[in-house]
C-alpha cells in the first residue's frame, strides 16, 4: 500500500503547486491587464467576481495552510518544498502590494482592491507561516 500511496502523493503535491501557481499568474495577469490596456475611456476592464473570486482566495489558502502544517517526506525534500512556496507566495504578496499601490491612479473598482487586499493578506500569513516553520526546524 505503502508504494501505491507515496507516488500519488508526490504527484498530487505538484499538482497543488502547479494549480495554485498557474491562478495566482492568471491573477497577477488580469491586474497587469486592466492597467496596461484600458488606457481609453471606450476600454473596458476584465472584472472578477467578488464573491467567486474571495472564496477562492480564502479556499486556496486554506488548502495551502493545511497542506504547508502537514507536509510529508524526508528533511530536505520537505525545506525544497518550504522554500519554493514560500518564494511564490511572497512573490504573490509583492506583486498584489504593487497592483494595490498602483490601483488608485489606474481607477481600479472597489471589488478589486478587496480582492487585492484579501490577496495580500493570505499570501502573508502563509509566508510568514513557512518561515516560521522553516526557522523553528533548524
Amino acid at each position: 500500500m505503502k508504494k501505491i500511496l507515496r507516488p500519488v502523493i508526490f504527484v498530487g503535491e505538484w499538482v497543488l503547486f502547479y494549480y495554485v501557481l498557474l491562478h495566482i499568474l492568471v491573477f497577477n495577469m488580469i491586474f497587469f491587464a486592466n492597467m496596461i490596456f484600458t488606457d481609453a475611456p471606450w476600454e473596458e476592464p476584465i472584472i472578477l467576481p467578488l464573491v467567486d473570486s474571495l472564496l477562492y482566495i480564502v479556499g486556496i489558502g486554506i488548502v495551502c495552510f493545511l497542506y504547508i502544517k502537514y507536509l510529508v517526506g524526508n528533511v530536505f525534500y520537505r525545506k525544497l518544498k518550504e522554500v519554493v512556496w514560500a518564494l511564490l507566495f511572497g512573490i504573490n504578496l509583492l506583486s498584489c502590494i504593487l497592483w494595490f499601490s498602483m490601483s488608485y491612479p489606474f481607477n481600479l473598482t472597489n471589488n478589486d482592491r478587496i480582492l487585492l487586499i484579501a490577496s495580500i493578506l493570505v499570501s502573508a500569513i502563509l509566508t510568514i507561516q513557512i518561515v516560521l516553520k522553516f526557522r523553528n526546524r533548524k
